[in-house]
């Protein structure tokens, strides 16, 4: 008995064709559906061809990739750059986007940097001017200002300045006049005052003056208790002032009338020449 061999061949292009002892032929799709990752046609004639899937969303924000048993994967892409300087983004169509960020603080009082490791500084600025004589101050607005110190005490015994180095300087008003005969002296309110020297020694037997040079001087006259005349003693008491007795003119002799002229002083007659007419 003769056998022949059973021709399983389908003429398609897209199966493998087997045959089975028992049961036959039998054909197996060459298309293997178990590869997500691959887009496979069969023509009946050509047979089987491969085309990659194609993974790209169009989406430069994500990373595109393909798992053989799931498909197509899109990892969102991390666009840190690793600086606080910047703000990280990402744009569908450009990418990763790195924009710098604002450290303006909109204060006048500060340097205002970015540090890559740290983000943003605002530093206050120094306003000293190194000037003694202002007072330096920073407004947000508009920045260092310096102000003129007031060096004025309030007193007119004082000329006020400012030196830029040292601050205010207040130096005491010279009041001296170089008149011996003042006492200079100087009032916050109102300034130098002038006050005549008392040169009053409290002895009425001297003459108190003054000098603009030498100052006071207490002396006493020659004739300053002389009254000029003749019938009196002159002297002076330091407490009374001038003291002008009478003088006595007394001879002691009986026989003569004594008596006192003004100008001649005591005279003496004997009463032999007294004349009647006159009372002597």
């Amino acid at each position: 008995m003769s056998t022949k061999k059973v021709d399983c061949n389908d003429k398609n292009a897209c199966t493998d064709d087997y045959c089975d002892f028992y049961t036959g032929c039998y054909h197996v799709d060459v298309v293997d559906t178990t590869d997500a990752c691959t887009d496979q046609h069969c023509d009946e004639e050509t047979g089987v061809s491969y085309k990659a899937v194609d993974c790209n969303d169009s989406n430069e924000c994500t990373k595109d990739e393909c798992d053989p048993y799931t498909g197509c994967i899109h990892t969102t892409i991390v666009c840190d750059d690793k600086s606080k300087c910047t703000e990280d983004g990402c744009d569908d169509y450009s990418g990763c986007t790195f924009v710098n960020i604002k450290c303006d603080d909109s204060d006048e009082c500060t340097r205002d940097s970015c540090v890559p490791d740290i983000g943003c500084q605002n530093v206050p600025i120094p306003c000293d001017d190194h000037n003694a004589c202002t007072d330096d101050i920073c407004y947000p607005y508009s920045g260092c200002v310096h102000t003129p110190i007031n060096c004025d005490d309030g007193s007119y015994c004082t000329r006020d300045r400012c030196c830029p180095v040292s601050g205010c300087i207040t130096e005491e008003v010279n009041c001296c006049d170089q008149n011996a005969c003042t006492v200079d002296l100087c009032y916050p309110a109102s300034g130098c005052h002038y006050n005549d020297v008392d040169c009053d020694d409290g002895n009425k037997c001297t003459m108190d003056v003054c000098d603009p040079k030498t100052g006071c001087k207490n002396y006493t006259p020659d004739c300053l208790c002389n009254d000029k005349n003749a019938c009196t003693t002159d002297h002076c008491d330091p407490y009374i002032g001038c003291i002008n007795p009478e003088i006595s003119c007394d001879d002691n002799n009986e026989d003569t009338a004594d008596w006192c002229d003004d100008i001649a002083g005591c005279l003496h007659k004997q009463w032999t020449d007294v004349d009647d007419n006159s009372g002597y």
